[in-house]
């Protein structure tokens, strides 16, 4: 019976090591984005809605003072979609097939708040599960994470990489969602992300794959320039 115990006392030890680097290496994720000066990322990501798939890809910048550009291009619901947010650290635009409101004041945090919705939610789920808001929302109050565990240790070509699982939930939303991110063991940048939730009765499955995440890198001011409306 001692033996037993002991056997169990280090199964569960080992588990709450393995926890620990998980939610270590997560939260890591999110410190580097959060104190990068620029963050660029272009991804390519499935939507699964039950049985209907749809595909886009794009790009996201970043910079200090604010400053964002996101592009999506793909299929919505079968449809063609374009979606285009800038912002120049004052005012921002959103259009979606070249249609939107006009120019409004950029929220303050605007920049930060997307910065770390990348490290825990991912480019779509930061965008579509995010509701409106009348004021400036903190990140916990949209996102928050728990139940880390570190599923797997792969290698992907020369990077050693991270498999971790952990629980989402979303303001407002009744059911959590299942997030499994493949995490560089050296950049603690993801590499590739899996995100699933039940959606209303829907069984929704994203899947994010990251050809280029990079921070403090040079990004072009251009990127920022507002277009005419």
């Amino acid at each position: 019976m001692r033996a037993v115990a002991v056997l169990a006392l280090l199964i569960g030890a080992r588990s709450l090591v393995q926890e620990d680097e998980a939610e270590r290496a997560c939260r890591d994720m999110e410190k580097r984005l959060l104190a990068a000066k620029t963050v660029r990322v272009v991804f390519a990501l499935t939507l699964e809605v039950d049985a209907r798939q749809d595909k886009l890809k794009g790009g996201l910048w970043l910079a200090e003072g604010n400053k964002v550009r996101i592009e999506v291009d793909g299929t919505m619901a079968g449809k063609p979609m374009a979606m285009l947010t800038v912002s120049d650290g004052t005012a921002m635009i959103a259009k979606v097939n070249g249609v939107g409101p006009a120019a409004r004041e950029t929220p303050r945090g605007t920049g930060e708040l997307i910065r770390g919705t990348v490290g825990r939610a991912g480019v779509f789920a930061g965008l579509f599960y995010r509701g409106p808001d009348s004021k400036d929302p903190a990140l916990d109050d949209l996102f928050h994470v728990s139940d880390f565990k570190i599923a797997a240790r792969e290698k992907m070509g020369e990077r050693e990489v991270l498999v971790i699982e952990y629980k989402i939930g979303f303001r407002g939303a009744k059911e959590k969602g299942a997030v499994t991110a493949w995490v560089d063991a050296a950049s603690h940048l993801p590499l590739k992300r899996v995100f699933t939730i039940n959606d209303s009765s829907r069984k929704v499955r994203i899947t994010e794959v990251y050809s280029e995440l990079a921070t403090d890198a040079e990004v072009e001011s251009k990127l920022f320039v507002l277009p005419k409306e």
